[in-house]
C-alpha cells in the first residue's frame, strides 16, 4: 500500500476518535513504509523471452516512484524503438511534450560498455522509452545490438494523471 489519500481535514472543537488517528495518521505511516508493489509493464517492441525483468512502483499522493530492471536472455527478441508502459497513468502536459522522468543504466556485457540514458515521457503513447542528450531513442540496434546478458536498469519520477 503507498500513500495516496487525502487527508480529513480538522475543525476546531472536533472529537479525534481512534479511527480517526488510525486512518490520519498510522495510515500515512504505513503507507510511507510500505514495500514497493510490482508491476508487469507492457513492452512496445520488445519480446521479454526467458529475460529477467524487475519492476516495481510506489506513490505517494501523485507522485510515483519506480524501478525497472532486464536482463537480456537467449529467447529475447526486439525490434524498433522500445517503449515500456508506467505503472500509473501519468499527467501530461501535452501530446508533443517529451519530459525527462529518470535515468537509465545500459551495460553491453560482450563490450563491457556502460552507457546513461534519460528516461523519457512520450506525450502520445504516454510509455517511457530511453534516449541520449540528442534525444536518440534505444532501438534493438541503438546504442548497440542487444545481446544475452545485456541489461538495462532505470529509476524514474512523474505525477500521477
Amino acid at each position: 500500500m503507498a500513500l495516496n489519500s487525502t487527508p480529513a481535514t480538522v475543525v476546531d472543537g472536533g472529537i479525534s476518535s481512534a479511527a480517526l488517528w488510525n486512518t490520519e495518521v498510522r495510515d500515512a505511516f504505513v503507507g510511507i513504509q510500505a514495500a514497493w508493489t510490482a508491476y508487469t509493464p507492457t513492452l512496445t517492441n520488445l519480446t521479454v523471452g526467458n529475460g529477467v525483468f524487475d519492476a516495481g512502483f510506489t506513490r505517494f499522493g501523485k507522485t510515483v516512484l519506480g524501478r525497472v530492471a532486464f536482463t537480456w536472455g537467449t529467447t529475447t527478441s526486439a525490434s524498433g524503438t522500445l517503449r515500456i508502459s508506467l505503472p500509473v497513468t501519468p499527467r501530461t502536459a501535452g501530446a508533443n511534450l517529451v519530459l525527462p522522468i529518470g535515468q537509465a543504466f545500459l551495460f553491453d556485457t560482450s563490450a563491457a560498455t556502460r552507457v546513461r540514458r534519460a528516461v523519457t515521457l512520450d506525450g502520445v503513447n504516454l510509455t517511457a522509452a530511453l534516449a541520449d542528450d540528442s534525444w536518440t531513442l534505444v532501438t534493438n540496434t541503438v546504442p548497440w545490438t542487444w545481446a544475452v546478458g545485456d541489461t538495462w536498469a532505470f529509476e524514474m519520477k512523474y505525477e500521477a494523471a
